[in-house]
């Protein structure tokens, strides 16, 4: 049986296979574009890894990210894992009370924050450093309070293996969706939808990040780029369609958005279903800790309004009472779910 290609060797098939193709563009608060390539990637990304070790940073290590959306919060992630460390993204504009709390929690090795931006930058000067070839034991962690209030870190169980699970779009539980796919990154990727799209962009899917959300921004960014798909809150979805003028916008790449967080008010599944069609748009509730998901498509919701769906991917869903008994249908109970 072959050994699983790791994050960092299927970065690094990326860059030798198609070195110039632009796996990220980062869309910037005033505007501007960069746009990076496989091969930038690959190289920054080694050079940073470099300047991690030399200060210490190894095998089993923990980084805690505290950058914005950004090439270099993508950079530094994946320089992390080149060292055999596990990223854990943090919020960057939290008060000092609760970073220090978080600080705590991580434990990590090595901190990042705006103020290392410039260092981040100054290790594109560096040669090429000689990498051992090492996996990350755990592969990211994310920071949450939960419903506790107490910060927490929920930390991976799984090594830093590529899985062709993590980019596989959940629309294909309904029909096939034609890849590559142009993802358009909207939340803070402190947020483990917005950082998981990191396993898009090495399915060889191109992101574009915005770094701060802002409706007209997205529009424009789907406009631009021929954006096929979006994960958002209903927040954001709100914004979007309150957005003057966006009937008439160029919608007609989006192959499906992906909404969660929180439910989905009725009259803005109608005002989206009229944007772009009820079988374009998907609904999904779970959880961080990626205990289980359930799921349904716009046009059944419309059939069963109010419905979370069904469990997907292997989901199974039970409703039990405070004994652990399962209640019958119709009947308030608290839900578990496992996959």
């Amino acid at each position: 049986m072959d050994a699983p290609t790791t994050l960092v060797q299927r970065l690094r098939q990326l860059a030798d296979d198609r070195p110039d193709d632009v796996l990220l563009v980062h869309v910037a608060i005033d505007g501007t574009e960069l746009a990076v390539t496989a091969a930038a990637l690959d190289r920054r990304s080694s050079q940073l890894a470099g300047a991690m070790a030399a200060k210490g940073v190894g095998l089993g290590d923990r980084v805690a990210l505290g950058l914005r959306n950004s090439p270099e919060l993508v950079i530094a992630t994946f320089a992390t894992w080149k060292v055999g460390a596990t990223p854990i993204p943090v919020r960057w504009d939290l008060p000092e009370w609760e970073v220090a709390q978080l600080r705590e929690v991580i434990g990590a090795s090595l901190q990042l924050g705006d103020d290392d931006i410039e260092w981040i930058r100054s290790t594109a000067d560096a040669e090429l450093p000689e990498l051992a070839d090492v996996l990350a034991p755990r592969m990211m962690g994310i920071c949450s309070s939960g419903s506790t209030g107490t910060p927490k870190i929920i930390v991976s169980a799984l090594p830093a293996v590529h899985n062709e699970v993590f980019s596989t779009p959940m629309m294909e539980q309904w029909r096939p969706v034609q890849r590559p796919q142009v993802v358009l990154v909207m939340a803070p990727m402190y947020h483990v939808n917005a950082f998981a799209t990191l396993h898009n962009l090495l399915a060889g899917d191109r992101l574009v990040v915005l770094e701060k959300f802002d409706a007209a921004r997205a529009v424009g960014a789907i406009e631009r780029h021929r954006v096929t798909c979006f994960t958002a809150t209903p927040t954001m979805l709100q914004r979007i369609a309150d957005l003057p003028g966006v009937d008439e916008r160029d919608l007609a790449s989006l192959d499906f958005v992906l909404q969660g967080a929180a439910p989905m008010p009725p009259s803005l599944v109608h005002r989206w279903a009229g944007l772009i069609g009820p079988e374009r748009i998907l609904m999904a509730y779970g959880m961080t800790e990626a205990i289980g998901i359930t799921a349904l498509r716009g046009d059944e919701w419309l059939e069963h309004e109010g419905s979370v769906g069904r469990g997907i991917r292997g989901t199974e869903v039970r409703i039990l009472d405070e004994s652990g008994r399962e209640v019958a249908s119709g009947e308030i109970g608290e839900v578990f779910m496992r996959s």
